[in-house]
This record gives C-alpha cells, structure tokens and sequence, in this order.
C-alpha cells in the first residue's frame, strides 16, 4: 500500500469523491455569476448534453414498471449501438464536461471575490491536492 492515502485498491482517483461537495457548493454559490458569465451560445450546448447525459444515464426504468414513454434508455434499445450497452453508468461522462466548465469558473471566480485569508489558501491547496493522483 506504498504511495497511498487510503489502503484500498484504487490509485488514488477515488479522492476526487470528497472535493465533489465543495465543487457543488461553489457552483450553486456563484450560479448567478456563473450564469451571467457564460456566453449565450454556449449555454444551450451545455444544458442539452447535461439533460441528455441525465436522461440517459438512468438506463431502463422497466425493472420499476414504469411505462415505455418515461424511460428514455429503453426508447434507444431497439437501435444497433444501444443494443449491447449494459452499463448506462457511461452516459454520467459527459455530464463532466459542463460540471468541470462550472466548477474551474466557480473556483476562479471564489479567488477572485474572496479576501485572502489562510482559510481561502489551504481550501484551495486542498481542492488543488485532492484532485491530484497518487503515484503507487
């Protein structure tokens, strides 16, 4: 377990979980900003990839007897590439994109609004040594 924070048999990625949160938290603190920042053709890409990646990552609902129409995965089922797919956990990827776009714009804009303090340092030495891998 050399190189490891944790004695689990990740590399070190699964520390991403804990800065989720705070990303979260940044995010919907400066979602107005954040909002009036991003420009306008961009936004209309980013929520449709966002809703579709949603949409499609709660894989078939027919196990819960929903019907046909609330379950999006199963519309897809009858297409050739969608035939195979077992795992709907792949479709969450692209969500990402737009939450890493949110998240690095969230953190720049809380650097920039907020004093500096030690607090503001280690919160953002933490983010910056939680999100990195370590080597084992």
């Amino acid at each position: 377990m050399r190189g490891k924070l944790l004695p689990a048999n990740g590399t070190g990625i699964e520390l991403s979980v804990f800065i989720g949160p705070f990303l979260a938290f940044m995010i919907w603190r400066y979602r107005h900003a954040l909002h009036r920042q991003l420009p306008r053709e961009m936004r209309l890409p980013l929520l449709v990839v966002s809703v579709i990646s949603i949409w499609l990552g709660m894989g078939s609902l027919r196990a819960a007897h929903l019907p046909l129409w609330l379950s999006p995965f199963d519309w897809l089922r009858p297409l050739p590439g969608f035939r195979s797919i077992g795992v709907t956990g792949r479709f969450w990827g692209f969500l990402a994109l737009p939450l890493s776009l949110l998240a690095a714009a969230a953190l720049w804009r809380y650097l920039h609004a907020e004093q500096r303090s030690r607090y503001r340092t280690l919160l953002l030495g933490g983010s910056a040594a939680d999100t990195t891998r370590i080597p084992g």
